[in-house]
């Protein structure tokens, strides 16, 4: 992969100048040599930072370079840039206790990254509930900005090209970032073998394999993105809003080859497979902070979400017949999650929190099944974490309730369940840390796992969804030791594990035709 960056800065900031009085007399001593290596990385029961190098900065062009470069115990990244803990679990990145999207990733500038820091489980309300946090802790400037011209190529014909700029006026920030994506792929997709086992009127069963043998293929996509942000900061109050949009384009996605059974319940045939997907989404995120006094602060954060998606798809087998199929989606989000904290001081601090989510769908088919769904859901929320640092334990325990109402067509069910999370980390010094972590939840399931919709994608393959679909819950756990002895080498030990109370998996069945 090749990549390139182009920026341009331009930064003023205070200066300050103590003038000293000069002496009558000064007083020289020869030292010997001495080499002091500073400590970039420190543990902490709370909270880990670590420092990067002027190396490290200079060679990275993203955010995910940076964190890359530093090798951070606690976190993995993946060749796409996903940033996850050692337990594969996500972690949310933030830019100075602000909410930070790919984007802000890729148009940071690197030169002005002072710290990293990693969290989990933080009750600060500025990291909305976040259960596994990096902050990263800019240098502040009182007027400035920069133009930064970032891209990417490899031999996959695959492109990425984005321009990101930023102004800073006092307490005001402005920040219009716009991009592209393009792909050319042509050796996409793979075989594919399936085992069928029909039931015969005798009581006995059918055994056939049918493999899809691919020979060619081609994908094409391109998606284009425009985003502004506001940005309002000062000692007591921070709001920022962005607005965003995304066009996705995916006018190619096609394969072909042969069809082969065994035994041979059907000749040889060859096939073809094209599908198409058009999505057009525009997005709101607001965060606003106020701290009301030294003890107490809110933290209100809204979000809306809109997308409307057209796919199309095509299927063709000789002797077999022509299968068509098309879909047409249009989806709202609203999310908003309000937080007040109360600070005890040496005896920690209390978030007491409220959520509502409420989503629609709306889906028309058309092809082999022509009909509607329309699937609504709500969910709201309250509940409370309490966190204590003493010394080199930091402990947060947090509690509440979810109650969730799924409407599809007409279907309602209503359903009650708690959450909760807790975490206790030990760092007997800024080199070792030990922490252990459980958390339960409810998830609700997507509408499109609940559609009743029989779509038939090849001969002898149909698929739907189930309209009976309720929340499941999950319970995971897991044990983290992080040990940094100096700036040259770091280890992380971990083990996790995930437990799903009635998860919906799928089930093929045979149908009677």
């Amino acid at each position: 992969m090749i990549k390139y960056i182009v920026s341009a800065a331009f930064i003023i900031t205070g200066i300050s100048v103590i003038a000293q009085e000069p002496t009558d007399s000064i007083k020289t001593q020869e030292l010997n040599e001495v080499v002091v290596e500073a400590r970039n990385q420190r543990l902490g029961a709370d909270v880990s930072t670590y420092i990067p190098t002027a190396k490290q900065k200079n060679a990275s062009q993203t955010a995910a370079d940076l964190l890359n470069r530093m090798a951070i115990p606690q976190l993995r990244i993946s060749p796409n840039d996903e940033i996850k803990d050692m337990a594969g679990k996500s972690v949310d990145v933030f830019i100075d206790f602000l909410p930070a999207s790919k984007q802000d990733m890729e148009g940071m500038r690197m030169q002005d990254v002072k710290k990293v820091e990693y969290y989990d489980f933080p009750t600060d309300p500025r990291f909305l509930g976040k259960a596994h946090v990096v902050n990263f802790v800019m240098q502040k400037y009182e007027y400035g900005g920069y133009v930064k011209v970032y891209g990417w190529e490899n031999t996959s014909n695959a492109g990425q090209a984005s321009v990101y700029g930023k102004l800073q006026y006092k307490r005001m920030t402005f920040d219009v970032a716009g991009g592209a994506f393009y792909l050319n792929e042509k050796h996409a997709g793979s075989d594919i073998y399936e085992t069928f086992r029909l039931p015969q009127a005798d009581g006995s069963l059918k055994i056939f394999e049918r493999n899809s043998i691919q020979e060619a293929s081609k994908w094409k996509d391109h998606t284009y993105w425009p985003t502004f942000k506001a940005l309002y900061s000062s000692d007591k109050i921070t709001i920022q809003n962005v607005i965003g949009a995304d066009f996705n384009r995916s006018p190619i996605n096609e394969q072909s080859g042969f069809i082969l059974y065994s035994p041979e319940v059907s000749q040889r045939a060859d096939y073809y497979n094209n599908s198409t997907n058009r999505v057009n989404s525009l997005s709101y995120n607001g965060y606003w902070n106020f701290i009301l006094n030294e003890k107490n602060s809110i933290t209100f954060s809204p979000a809306y979400a809109y997308s409307h998606t057209n796919t199309s798809s095509r299927y063709v087998e000789d002797g077999k017949g022509e299968y068509d199929n098309a879909a047409i989606d249009d989806s709202h989000q609203f999310k908003a999650d309000l937080t007040f904290t109360h600070s005890f001081g040496k005896w920690g601090s209390l978030n007491a929190m409220f959520q509502t989510v409420i989503t629609t769908n709306s889906t028309d088919y058309s092809g082999t099944v022509n009909t509607s769904d329309n699937a609504h859901t709500y969910r709201v929320g309250p509940g409370v974490q309490y966190s204590l640092t003493k010394g080199k334990v930091y402990g947060m325990v947090g509690f509440g309730y979810h109650w969730d109402r799924q409407e599809y067509m007409d279907y309602k069910d209503n359903s009650a369940a708690p959450w909760i999370d807790f975490s206790l980390q030990y760092s007997p010094n800024d080199s070792h840390s030990i922490r252990g972590e459980f958390h339960h939840m409810k998830s609700i399931p997507s509408s499109s796992y609940r559609s009743a919709a029989v779509i038939q994608s090849n001969p002898l393959m149909s698929y739907t969804g189930n309209p009976n679909l309720v929340s499941y819950g999950s319970y995971d756990a897991g044990v983290n030791y992080s040990f940094v002895p100096n700036n040259r080498f770091s280890l992380s030990a971990f083990a996790s594990t995930w437990i799903v109370d009635n998860r919906y998996v799928y089930d093929y069945t045979p149908s009677a035709t």
